[in-house]
């Protein structure tokens, strides 16, 4: 009973975190837009071509009449036009009344009674999705979860080209995230398994869970996205599966039993209304500089950094997302522990005359972890050598990738090193200056910028 109790409590706080963020993915049944690779907005605009924005987005918050609008990982609204011509910067430093503005309050949910408008489609949700057009949710049930949906009022699927294919009443695994696409509704089980139905034809894919972190998920352009929250993002890309739809299709295990799973080591995001960082705790004195932060002694450790060659953003004295990135690297470069704070002992290494510099090229070995690594792992697949998992961990995949890439180059192993256990200096310098590998994969057409001054769309 206790191990159901916790089981229960952890899903309960994921769910309302996924429920506070907007999403990695959103559609209105005619474009979409997602989070796709290293974390920038992509867009399958009017005309069927996928294009995507230079930018680090962190939320897809909605899509209008005639633009999708994100929120960047630098805290700013952005607005890219449905047809691919160009984007504009809505906000430069967004607050949440604006974030909350571009979201969608038609639907809503409150326990699990589910409304749209002053319509009442169920008193039993525990999960809900839409493209706009239709309303997916999944309604607890006496032997298990079932899926439902219904068009959502003044909506005719006809008028968009597209004909309702029935998924109400399918049993379905306890969920954890629901997300719908142009294409597809995908969804994420609590046991991190992956059931993703096609909107055309009805036919379910199962997907067997690729890790414990996964905490929602999108198939889109026949790839399939998994993602995880993070303390700093509430959506993190952690995987892709390429050519998901040419896997066979088969029928999703039976919703009940599933097996219990009780997290030990993986921390859970609490429960806020947009997640950004662990709570800080009751100020202290302890000597530490945590998320949040604000003054002088924030500024000080940011030109620090800075001198230092840390990309630390602008140094305004706000410890915000780029300045916790320089610190993980700082860590890194002193082979530490990542926090999300500045402990007394980094800070105290941050201003010694040995403080190390920032060194893009740090050898890597096996068991590291951390952002160096991460960018290591975006190197290699971006080349053709993906490790797959792309989660800042130097584990047994990208030690194949980096042994396929030693083999290219004609690196040989020390007598002592195993092949792919050790990336040197040289090698990296090397990854870092190749440009990718020529693949068959669908053409993706760069969004125009905005002009130096960005233009409002009003």
């Amino acid at each position: 009973m206790k191990r159901l109790i916790i089981l229960l409590t952890i899903i309960s706080a994921l769910l309302i975190c996924a429920g506070a963020c907007a999403d990695p993915a959103r559609t209105d049944g005619t474009v979409t837009a997602w989070i796709g690779e290293e974390n920038k907005l992509f867009l399958k605009c009017t005309d069927g071509v996928t294009r995507t924005a230079p930018i680090l987005v962190k939320d897809i918050l909605c899509i209008t009449e005639t633009d999708a609008v994100a929120l960047t990982q630098a805290e700013q609204i952005i607005s890219v036009k449905k047809d691919g011509s160009n984007y504009s910067i809505l906000s430069a430093n967004a607050t949440e009344e604006e974030i909350a503005g571009y979201t969608d309050g038609t639907v809503h949910m409150e326990g699990e009674r589910l409304t749209v408008g002053d319509n009442v489609y169920s008193e039993r949700a525990v999960i809900a999705a839409t493209d706009g057009l239709m309303l997916y949710w999944i309604n607890r049930g006496e032997n298990g979860f079932v899926l439902m949906q219904k068009e959502l009022p003044g909506k005719e699927q006809e008028a968009f080209g597209r004909s309702a294919i029935s998924l109400t009443g399918r049993s379905v695994p306890e969920p954890l995230y629901l997300c719908v696409t142009e294409e597809t509704l995908t969804l994420t089980a609590i046991d991190r398994s992956i059931v993703s139905y096609d909107l055309g034809t009805g036919e379910a894919t199962y997907f067997p869970a690729s890790g414990l972190l996964t905490t929602g998920a999108c198939l889109t352009g026949g790839r399939l996205y998994r993602y995880n929250t993070t303390e700093l993002l509430p959506w993190t890309l952690e995987e892709i599966q390429n050519d998901a739809m040419k896997l066979i299709t088969v029928t999703p295990p039976p919703a009940t039993p599933l097996p219990t799973y009780v997290p030990t080591a993986t921390p859970v995001p609490t429960a806020t209304p947009r997640p950004t960082a662990t709570p800080r705790p009751e100020p202290t004195d302890d000597g530490n500089i945590y998320y949040g932060d604000r003054g002088t002694k924030v500024r000080k450790v940011q030109r620090r950094l800075a001198d230092l060659g840390y990309p630390v953003g602008r140094v305004d004295g706000a410890y915000g997302e780029q300045t916790q990135i320089a610190i993980n690297l700082f860590y890194d470069a002193l082979n530490m522990r990542e926090r999300n704070y500045l402990s007394l002992l980094a800070y105290r290494k941050l201003f010694a005359k040995d403080a190390p510099i920032y060194d893009q090229f740090l050898p890597l070995r096996k068991g590291n972890s951390g952002l160096s690594v991460l960018y290591m792992q975006i190197a290699l697949r971006d080349i053709g050598l993906d490790p797959v998992k792309i989660d800042g961990v130097y584990g047994e995949l990208t030690i194949q990738a980096v042994a396929a890439y030693q083999e290219i180059i004609g690196y040989i192993p020390g007598p002592k090193e195993e092949p792919g256990e050790y990336a040197s200096r040289e090698l990296l310098q090397q990854l870092y200056s190749l440009e990718p590998i020529p693949t068959p994969e669908p053409t993706v057409v760069p969004i125009t910028p905005p002009p130096a001054t960005p233009t409002d769309l009003g």
